[in-house]
């Protein structure tokens, strides 16, 4: 750790108090200032890489921040009510708002937005209001912004976060509905509420900012309700798979696109991942067949480059979650667990180097393991399956990182659901492939990221290590001349990941035995041993460091000099 953030690091959240005057000032009545609210944003900008710091407070705060929220909320709720007449149809005040603006409610919802940014929305959604009475008035507030105001566009997000938790209450949607309990001869034309919250979320979809993000986790949460799938009503589930379809066979298709339906089609795809990531497997089995024929037209779009990286990042991950759904959530028989997940623990564990002996042994248990395996009744695998992991795995190969991460952790999850160890097999075999010479250095970049998530999720059996070990090995090593530069620092980084995936999958001793080996087979320079003997932050076992030092000159201890290799990351 540099000096610089060791002098930055905290242990607890220091500006607590002030924190809590600031938002009781800004939420209690109108005198908060914009000044007040950059200085919220300064301090949150401190836990940026602590927030975590924030967890003891944060309850008290949001409770702060949301109570001056529903205070404004029930505020213009009554003028509302007054304003209307005896008259007047109801349908008018479901289709039809005016807009409304309030400063104080848009410094608010800035603050909630700032939490979601430092803390994460999964964080801060399970602390919002989640009061029946609340839902149909947020939807009305929503209804009533101007999207037009890109100043405001916070007040957008919170409500589409605040509804992402407003939707789940335990009701049917319908007896909550005020608009299915008129009674006069308009009745049929009013917009029912599931109704207004379906086409709100696909309205937002295509916004070009984080609440284009928000609308698809409250359409996720929205559209994987029991009763959004029932005989009883409308299929909303099943007409919003056919309008994605729909998109998406429009992004495959077209050669020149509005930007618009640029910022659509993300949002299409974060919205069916969202809903493939919560449903019900069995509702989602009679869809997602349609939806994948979808997802394959856009990957020869995507051939083409006609794509761009947020879209291409989406479809590996929305491919990702279309394999899960296909699968039964399994846990493999045959995946490698050595006990606690910690390094720390696991060092301390034992203090004895294993013998050889007690290696082979492991071994026969890998072998064993694998024929009762092999016995077991194999699920039956959709063919769609294969395609999934081609595409995974192309996705390895990508051009940019956050698609190749992105397909890594597919590859990952979907290996770990595979319903036999010779498929899963098959899939490692693929990924060493694309430790080859003549590949570039995003497959190799791609490769390590996959051999690490399959390492961490025990999908590495010990018995495979020695044949890929000297792979990370060359991927510690990489670096590749670009005329008057060279590139290859991706890659040394991801195998050190390799290696800290490695060093908390493995007991420890059994790692350091291969380490030994492949120094003596392949000499591999001092340099490069010590650094496999600090494979974590923890360190190694003091008597791991003795049994290395045995093999190296301690002449040539190493300085880890900063981005000349991977070793010195590590």
């Amino acid at each position: 750790m540099e000096k610089d953030d060791v002098e930055n690091s905290k242990e607890f959240f220091e500006e607590r108090e002030r924190m809590t005057t600031l938002l009781r000032t800004m939420a209690s009545t109108n005198k908060g200032t914009e000044e007040m609210l950059r200085e919220v944003e300064k301090i949150l900008e401190k836990y940026q890489e602590q927030p975590q710091l924030l967890d003891p407070a944060l309850e008290e705060m949001l409770k702060v921040v949301m109570d001056g929220v529903r205070g404004i909320l029930k505020r213009w709720q009554e003028s509302q009510n007054e304003e209307k007449t005896t008259s007047s149809p109801m349908r008018s005040y479901f289709s039809k708002f005016k807009v409304f603006r309030d400063s104080q409610m848009d410094r608010l919802m800035s603050v909630l937005y700032l939490f979601c940014k430092t803390r994460g929305y999964k964080s801060i959604v399970k602390f919002l209001p989640h009061d029946v009475s609340d839902l149909e008035p947020v939807v009305h507030m929503l209804h009533s912004q101007d999207r037009s105001d890109f100043k405001t566009w916070q007040t957008r997000y919170g409500l589409l976060i605040w509804l992402s938790i407003l939707v789940r209450v335990p009701f049917d949607l319908s007896s909550i509905d005020s608009s299915l309990l008129q009674t006069d001869d308009t009745s049929e034309s009013y917009e029912t509420l599931v109704t207004q919250l379906v086409v709100l979320g696909k309205t937002y979809l295509s916004d070009s900012g984080a609440t284009r993000d928000a609308a698809a986790i409250m359409l996720g949460q929205l559209l994987t309700r029991p009763d959004m799938s029932s005989t009883s009503q409308k299929n909303y589930l099943e007409s919003f798979f056919e309008w994605s379809s729909e998109i998406l066979s429009r992004l495959a298709k077209s050669d020149r696109r509005e930007i618009t339906d640029v910022f659509l089609t993300t949002g299409v795809f974060r919205a069916l991942t969202e809903i493939l990531k919560h449903g019900d497997r069995s509702l989602l089995l009679s869809h997602i067949s349609q939806l994948f024929d979808s997802v394959l037209d856009v990957t020869d779009a995507i051939s083409k480059g006609n794509v761009n990286t947020l879209q291409r990042k989406m479809t590996t991950k929305l491919a990702q979650r279309i394999g899960l759904t296909f699968l039964p959530p399994r846990v493999p028989k045959w995946r490698y667990e050595r006990g606690e997940r910690s390094l720390l623990t696991n060092l301390s564990s034992t203090t004895l180097l294993p013998k050889k002996e007690d290696l082979t042994e492991n071994k026969k248990k890998d072998v064993k393991n694998e024929e009762e395996e092999e016995e077991e009744e194999e699920t039956a695998m959709a063919e769609e399956i294969e395609d999934v992991i081609d595409l995974l795995l192309s996705g390895l190969k990508d051009a940019d990182t956050i698609v190749r991460w992105s397909a890594a952790k597919g590859i990952g999850r979907i290996t770990g659901r595979l319903p036999s160890m010779e498929l899963a097999d098959e899939v490692v075999k693929f990924v060493m492939d694309l430790f080859h010479k003549g590949e570039g250095p995003a497959a190799w970049h791609g490769g390590c990221l996959a051999m690490a998530e399959l390492a961490r999720r025990g999908l590495l059996l010990p018995s495979r290590l020695e044949s890929i070990v000297p792979l990370i090995e060359q991927a510690l090593q990489y670096d590749v001349k670009r005329g008057t530069h060279s590139v290859g620092a991706h890659v040394r980084d991801a195998g050190c990941y390799v290696c800290w995936a490695f060093a908390r999958a493995y007991v420890w001793w059994f790692f350091l035995y291969l380490v030994l080996h492949l120094s003596a087979r392949e000499k591999i320079n001092h340099v490069n041993l010590y650094s496999f003997m600090y494979l974590s932050q923890e360190k190694a076992h003091s008597n791991t460091r003795t049994q290395v030092r045995t093999e190296c000159d301690e002449t040539s201890r190493p300085s880890f000099v900063p981005s000349h290799d991977g070793y010195s990351n590590m």
